[in-house]
């Protein structure tokens, strides 16, 4: 028997992400009984993906979570509620198997007060997003300091507590920033359900005289929505051989850029969420997935539109970080890896002079056979081995 716990999410937030996560366990342990927990509307969402890939039957139940709050303090008491909840069911089960799909500093300061009086149970952490907050200065408050997670996630591991982090370069970085964790992480990529898996490879421009590059995912600043747009301008005031189109894949969070003059690319839903259908069509329509972000992301947390690319077959144009330099040298030709800013304009201008018909397509086989490797067929032999470990 196995309990996966999403002990914060709520309605959307990384459905993808924890549907993959039951998808690649149940595959991973065809014979277990497998029980999910999760705040009511979110575990809907998940239901409906779930279910839809069929296979095993998986039990669903809905827990309450804690409102997000400013402070760790404040979450305690419902995160050790909560925990004591899972951990009792675990017991009265007997299962010995428990993964926490994401955490917070009051959660895993929670599993770790409770493991003491269950040092039965085995626990599998995925920090993700908040991982990067191990880089910021202590909390001021001193009530905040037993919760900030750096700090509770370097004291009081053992054999029972495993972490599976979302790549291996933010395995690198986080056992060079906490050394002691080095026997306790292990990587994944990121489990991503690729949409329409029998997409194909197609040319490069469909009208032959357009090249589209497009934006995936909502548009922030540390994401470089704002250098999207600029770039969109710039390269319009330039001659080449193709005409240049920029298309937003999402909505605009960013209100500084959002406040400018858009009307040089296309922004579909500047304000709201764009439909599953929608999004489809717009990622379809492009030729090149543009990724902008600035330095300081994505150094200890995944990058889940980067999947996009990979799902749509849409060849990279990136800023190189650790992350995608990861990916590139994995897979192959799968896009441009650019040194800053300058480099991807340089880039662009290049395509759309030479329009490069032969490594596009090239491009799009690299990406499709690194999508067939990185479907969700099972969790690592490490994580198998912690799970099956007596």
């Amino acid at each position: 028997m196995l309990i996966i716990c999403e002990p914060q999410c709520i309605g959307f937030e990384h459905v993808e992400l924890n549907s993959a996560l039951i998808t690649l366990h149940r595959n991973a342990f065809p014979k277990e009984r497998i029980l999910f927990f999760a705040e009511k509307s979110h575990l809907e969402h998940v239901r409906a993906k779930v279910d839809g890939d069929g296979g095993s039957t998986v039990e669903f139940y809905a827990i309450g979570v804690p409102v997000s709050r400013r402070y760790e303090s404040l979450r305690l008491p419902r995160d050790l509620a909560t925990c004591c909840k899972i951990f009792h069911i675990a017991r009265k089960n007997g299962c010995d198997k428990v993964l926490f799909c994401s955490i917070t500093g009051s959660t895993l300061f929670s599993i770790k007060t409770l493991m003491k009086f269950y040092s039965e149970l085995k626990c599998v952490v995925i920090p993700h997003v908040i991982l990067e907050t191990i880089l910021d200065k202590p909390p001021g408050n001193p009530i905040e300091m037993p919760f900030w997670f750096r700090r509770v996630l370097g004291e009081g591991n053992n054999d029972n507590i495993f972490y599976l982090v979302l790549g291996e370069s933010i395995r690198e970085r986080l056992c060079r920033e906490i050394p002691k964790l080095a026997g306790h992480v292990g990587a994944m990529d990121h489990p991503y359900h690729f949409v329409n898996t029998e997409r194909s490879i197609r040319k490069l421009s469909i009208d032959d005289s357009t090249i589209s590059f497009g934006f995936f995912g909502i548009g922030l600043r540390k994401k470089g929505i704002d250098l999207f747009v600029r770039m969109a301008g710039e390269l319009r005031e330039m001659k080449a051989m193709m005409r240049p189109n920029f298309v937003v894949i999402g909505k605009i969070l960013d209100k500084e850029t959002r406040s400018r003059p858009l009307d040089h690319l296309e922004v579909p839903s500047p304000v709201q969420p764009l439909s599953r259908d929608q999004y489809d069509y717009y990622a379809n329509k492009v030729d090149y997935s543009l990724f902008l972000y600035r330095a300081n992301t994505h150094r200890l947390n995944p990058c889940g539109t980067m999947y996009d690319a990979f799902s749509y077959l849409k060849p990279m144009i990136a800023i190189g970080n650790p992350y995608l330099e990861y990916y590139f040298r994995t897979y192959g030709d799968i896009g441009y890896l650019c040194e800053d800013y300058e480099d991807v304009k340089a880039t662009i201008l290049k395509i759309l002079n030479e329009k490069p018909d032969a490594r596009y397509l090239e491009q799009q086989k690299n990406l499709l056979n690194a999508r067939d490797r990185l479907k969700i067929y099972g969790i690592p032999d490490e994580i198998r081995s912690f799970w099956n470990k007596k």
